[in-house]
């Protein structure tokens, strides 16, 4: 149970998670107090090559299967990675909109008058082009989908959409006629940061 007054959460599509990137990641959100990170397109089938890294002591990966292509590439893959002094505090989630590229986790909260609920945190991923036979648009409505069903929820839902919500497009206006129809908040829009980049370029760093 969460009786803190607030907690840290990020996001992060790692466009193929390597081990250097989880050591990394991990001892970063081990200094900040990180409690979970959204991970999108990991593009493993497997968390067992995390298991013996630095990383392995400081975050448990809770994540789904990535897709294997017919020739036998990777693609996608949403999951968490959860604080390991955290983990008894978050739930994995089975849920009707739960997808391959819609994880759920939740974490229970306290009010003040003592009681207590679920905030539920979902990790997103739409491919570019699509994934497991679905088009760009079918996932979209899915994960649309999802945000109507949990609307009376508290939920907060991070990832990568592959749209730009600052842009007058019609991938846009349909994201955000949910949002806005739904009462919900694009956080990264609040204030200043709705000024600031949400994709650093990778290079060769990894």
């Amino acid at each position: 149970v969460a009786k803190s007054n607030s907690f840290l959460l990020a996001t992060y599509n790692t466009c193929n998670l390597s081990r250097q990137q989880w050591d990394y990641m991990s001892l970063e959100a081990n200094i900040n107090d990180i409690k979970a990170i959204a991970i999108q397109e990991h593009k493993l089938t497997s968390t067992t090559s995390l298991a013996d890294d630095l990383g392995g002591g400081l975050m448990v990966p809770w994540f789904d299967p990535c897709e294997v292509t017919p020739r036998g590439g990777k693609a996608g893959g949403v999951g968490w990675a959860i604080s390991k002094r955290w983990e008894r505090s978050f739930q994995e989630e089975d849920l009707e909109s739960s997808s391959p590229f819609l994880k759920w986790i939740s974490l229970t909260q306290q009010r003040p008058d003592g009681s207590k609920y679920k905030l539920y945190l979902g990790s997103v991923y739409v491919p570019p082009q699509g994934g497991r036979g679905l088009t760009k648009q079918e996932i979209t409505g899915q994960v649309l989908r999802a945000i109507k069903d949990m609307v009376h929820e508290p939920m907060i839902i991070m990832g990568d959409i592959n749209t730009d919500l600052t842009t007058c497009s019609t991938a846009s206006s349909q994201w955000l006629d949910v949002i806005r129809g739904e009462f919900c908040t694009v956080i990264n829009h609040v204030g200043e940061w709705r000024h600031k980049a949400t994709r650093i370029p990778t290079g060769e760093s990894w």
